[in-house]
């Protein structure tokens, strides 16, 4: 059974193996494209690194590794599994995965959701092979993996605010704020979440930080 944080959250600890992790930043960091991460998307996206910093770079879902699996099909049954258990969200397709490196000093992500609060259109579905079919649907699961040791990087953690209070932004008390367990930073953890639930990658202060983004969309919630 996954841990189920009760505040919107479910922690697969150590679902993927560290030699698949290690193998997936090597991947990552072979890419000629790393960039600084943007906020928002299309001809809106940007960089502002206030409210991110971090170094991101696409992988294929449909990458293969040594083992002859995809990362598909390393990562989505875990995930599926999640939701068929726990959020039971209509889900029909997945976008391309994002790789993310956090570095000391202070690279981060501030307060933010996943979740487009306007369906795909036209521009969006055309810069993911993945989804060009998919105008009009929703983003509705997110998730992280973790792919670095704990031991290699300080900071860094993963913290959500319960959704049902006000946006944090706000100033909301910190009683609606929560802070990823240990088993969250495990490497081949992963943090499973609704594409809405507001969430932030506090700032890594020694070391490096590599992750796995993933979003699985579907048709509007009912």
């Amino acid at each position: 059974m996954p841990s189920f944080i009760p505040e919107h959250c479910v922690i697969k600890s150590r679902a993927i193996a560290p030699e698949i992790c290690n193998e997936i930043i090597e991947i990552g960091l072979k890419q000629t494209e790393l960039s600084f991460g943007q906020i928002g998307g299309g001809k809106e996206g940007h960089e502002e690194h206030f409210t991110r910093k971090s170094g991101v770079g696409w992988i294929d879902r449909d990458a293969t590794l040594s083992d002859g699996k995809t990362l598909f099909d390393h990562i989505t049954p875990v995930v599926r599994e999640v939701n068929a258990e726990v959020f039971k969200f209509d889900l029909d397709f997945h976008e391309t995965y994002q790789f993310t490196i956090y570095k000391a000093p202070d690279e981060h992500y501030t307060w933010h959701t996943d979740g487009h609060f306007e369906p795909y259109n036209e521009e969006d579905c055309a810069n993911d092979p993945h989804i060009k079919e998919r105008v009009g649907g929703y983003r509705k699961l997110s998730y992280s993996v973790n792919l670095t040791h704990p031991d290699e990087y300080e900071g860094g953690h993963f913290e959500w605010c319960d959704p049902y209070a006000l946006n944090p932004q706000t100033g909301e008390p910190e009683k609606w704020i929560f802070r990823g367990p240990q088993s969250a930073r495990e490497q081949g953890s992963i943090i499973i979440f609704p594409s809405f639930v507001w969430h932030k990658v506090s700032p890594v202060t020694h070391g490096r930080r590599h992750s796995l983004v993933g979003w699985i969309a579907g048709p509007t919630f009912r």
